[in-house]
């Protein structure tokens, strides 16, 4: 088994916080402290995920939600729609670069289709990441 380096661990992308776990099994011997269960102890360490803000509803049930500005400028823009085949298409656009990832279930067209609406209101989007989403924009 080798040794994990600083360069196998995925850049942080939001806060962490540590998670402190007891992993309780049966044991044979008689009950102690656990009532005759014996502990171990896991800690680990767990990103937060960044609140994601509604945005809008596309005519086609596509439901698209927005991150709050992470502290490098981006806005993660997460679209999501049902399908009675694969329960839900996904896809993930970071603005204001706009780069896709995680894309699941969705066609070319699709993505272009969403491209088009997303630099649409990219503005919006932006403006909306810094003050709490939509409901809570200021100028809204």
């Amino acid at each position: 088994m080798g040794s994990i380096s600083s360069s196998d661990i995925p850049p942080k992308q939001g806060p962490l916080v540590l998670v402190t776990m007891q992993i309780l099994r049966p044991r044979s011997e008689k009950p102690g402290l656990l009532g005759g269960y014996s502990g171990i102890l896991l800690y680990l360490f767990m990103e937060v995920s960044r609140m994601m803000y509604p945005f809008m509803t596309l005519d086609d049930g596509t439901e698209i939600v927005h991150s709050e500005m992470h502290p490098d400028g981006r806005v993660k823009v997460y679209l999501e729609k049902p399908d009675a085949k694969d329960c839900f298409h996904h896809a993930t656009c970071y603005l204001p670069d706009y780069t896709w990832e995680d894309i699941f279930g969705f066609t070319q067209a699709d993505l272009d289709r969403y491209l088009e609406v997303i630099q649409s209101t990219a503005h919006l989007i932006l403006q909306f990441s810094q003050e709490g989403g939509l409901e809570n924009a200021s100028s809204f």
